[in-house]
């Protein structure tokens, strides 16, 4: 840390975050109890999967990946783990991306047993979650120096609209003209890739192809991938939906955009769908604060995300975390 960052009062700087750098590995949720050799009994299917990174990952885009062992016969399942890992973890249901019984990915949790698996799976979701929600709030509020309180959004717009009206200090989103006119941006810390899918059998072969007549793209309304089409398509038409997956699926569109990561995510689940080669935008995730704010809060945003750019921490955090998304370069 500089000498001038040392001089900044930190009590001047934020009274709250809002906010955490991207994607965390967590460490095992509980060890043995002081002075004895045997690990101590966790509730449901936590007793045999004790690493919180087996129960769920933060990723890069303001997602939550949530791993289950459950099977989904018809019982809602999946929905209701999602739900609970939602309420946990205090972020928008949508936000939610659902793995079950994947044996390479998947806790090990046996058999699935109709409503036991609210019981096991629940359970060990409910708290593995709780657990994880304290360890983010406990590393935002050591960072700065004060009691940290998240505040969860469904979607980056709403984030955006939230520290613009003073409901949050800092938040985490793709630098966009539209966004600078009143967020003072730190330069990006990691690289997101924006992408499209289309219909296995399409005949959009390459990124330029998806920009002509008669293509209607859908997109997640207020997303940075919104934003930059919005700006510069020329020819096909944008639909906005809550996901713009789900855009695309309902509406019988001709592609979806949306970032890397869930998308490859959302093709290998639905192998309807296939991934165009290449990317449409690069999406450069930063730190914001509003530009009221004083230049000293502005500058130790920016000396904080260099460096832990710088250290490694960001870097280590995507690899813990099984994103592929590189760290910006130096600013």
């Amino acid at each position: 840390m500089t000498a001038a960052l040392r001089n900044v009062s930190r009590r001047n700087v934020l009274k709250a975050g809002a906010g955490l750098v991207v994607g965390i590995a967590f460490a095992p949720l509980l060890a043995p109890a002081q002075g004895s050799e045997t690990p101590l009994h966790l509730p449901g299917s936590l007793n045999g999967n004790r690493l919180l990174s087996a129960w769920l990952r933060v990723n890069s885009n303001g997602t939550v990946t949530v791993f289950t062992g459950k099977v989904e016969l018809g019982q809602g399942i999946a929905s209701a783990l999602a739900q609970i890992a939602a309420d946990e973890l205090d972020v928008g249901y949508r936000r939610i991306n659902m793995v079950t019984a994947d044996t390479s990915l998947t806790p090990d949790e046996g058999f699935t047993a109709g409503s036991q698996s609210i019981e096991q799976s629940g359970t060990a979701l409910r708290f593995a979650c709780a657990e994880a929600r304290q360890m983010l709030l406990a590393a935002a509020a050591a960072r700065l120096g004060v009691q940290a309180e998240f505040r969860g959004f469904g979607a980056a717009r709403e984030s955006f609209e939230a520290t613009v009206a003073g409901q949050a200090d800092i938040c985490f989103l793709a630098i966009e003209p539209a966004r600078a006119a009143e967020i003072a941006f730190t330069a990006p810390y990691v690289l997101i890739e924006g992408v499209y899918a289309v219909p296995r059998d399409s005949s959009l072969a390459a990124v330029a192809d998806v920009d002509s007549e008669g293509v209607r793209i859908g997109v997640k309304d207020g997303s940075a991938y919104d934003l930059f089409l919005t700006r510069t398509l020329r020819h096909a038409a944008i639909v906005r939906g809550t996901e713009g997956t789900e855009a695309f699926v309902t509406g019988d569109l001709e592609a979806a955009a949306g970032v890397r990561e869930p998308m490859t995510e959302f093709v290998a689940a639905h192998p309807e769908y296939r991934l165009i080669e290449g990317r449409f935008m690069e999406i450069a995730q930063a730190v914001g604060t509003v530009k009221a704010k004083r230049k000293e809060t502005t500058q130790f945003l920016h000396e904080v995300v260099e460096e832990l750019k710088a250290n490694g921490f960001v870097a280590e955090a995507l690899r813990r975390s099984g994103q592929t998304a590189p760290v910006a370069p130096p600013a």
